[in-house]
């Protein structure tokens, strides 16, 4: 049993285009905004100023380019993290490109993704499903790690994190609204299983 205590760091992407725009966007691969990439320069300092508090990292990064402009604009280029699929928003299926308020008015299992754990998106993914394959990499890489961790991830990373680390009801999901371009700091004992929000940095 692994008796260190992990820092894990996860930041949010800055915001995207789809996110301007107010749109569903899931895995579509959108770019940053040019508001988003303010945000996250605005916000450089104050990060990598707190990450400072940890000697060393293993950085694992989302492959989708919101994540991985969000990593460069903070000094991360693709050299320094390796990419995960696993770490990826929910795929939103046919329902991607959707404006997000009508669709959720319109569409409202979809809006409590956790009390409907197991409804897939049309041609996408459940709650369920995501969790599986966070679960999937947090045993892979967070249990037995000996060094801190760093993820460029989503709204849903950070979610899925915090009620799997936390052992907190899926029926609460999401726990957390973060704010785009923000930084949450979970200290995690494997040992004790024990879970908690340290800080949270936001724009």
């Amino acid at each position: 049993m692994n008796n260190h205590t992990i820092n894990i760091y996860i930041i949010r992407h800055g915001k995207s285009v789809a996110n301007e725009e107010g749109i569903l966007c899931g895995q579509l691969d959108t770019p940053l905004s040019k508001k988003g990439r303010q945000q996250t320069l605005m916000i450089k300092d104050k990060i990598n100023s707190y990450l400072r508090n940890s000697s060393s990292f293993q950085v694992y990064c989302s492959p989708l380019q919101r994540c991985k402009n969000t990593a460069k604009l903070l000094g991360y280029d693709e050299d320094k993290y390796s990419l995960d699929s696993r770490l990826m928003e929910t795929n939103t299926g046919k329902f991607s490109h959707e404006k997000t308020n009508m669709f959720k008015s319109t569409n409202p299992v979809y809006k409590f993704e956790g009390k409907n754990f197991y409804t897939k998106y049309p041609g996408g993914e459940s709650c369920s499903d995501v969790s599986a394959r966070m679960k999937s990499f947090i045993s892979e890489h967070v249990y037995e790690s000996r060094k801190d961790i760093l993820i460029f991830g989503h709204g849903g990373t950070v979610n899925h994190f915090v009620h799997i680390l936390g052992n907190i009801q899926y029926r609460f999901y999401p726990f957390l609204n973060i704010d785009n371009s923000s930084l949450i700091h979970i200290k995690y004992k494997p040992a004790e299983e024990f879970c908690c929000v340290q800080k949270v940095i936001t724009p």
